[in-house]
């Protein structure tokens, strides 16, 4: 069955990758988190119409 990953990347500078995944995030940071799944809905809503590899193949391009 197909799966979803979602990556939050790095944390940058001196900060620990735990406190990075734990802490929530920055406002603007927030606000990206919100814009991609915005973006995303309409691509995951195209699956059962075109099938999921065009759409992952459309994710990994813009997301990837």
């Amino acid at each position: 069955y197909p799966r979803l990953y979602i990556g939050i990347g790095r944390p940058v500078g001196q900060d620990s990758v735990i406190k990075h995944v734990l802490d929530p995030p920055l406002e603007d940071e927030g606000r990206q988190i919100l814009q991609g799944i915005k973006s995303l809905v309409p691509l995951l809503a195209s699956i059962p119409k075109v099938g999921i590899d065009p759409v992952m193949s459309e994710i990994n391009g813009r997301f990837g």
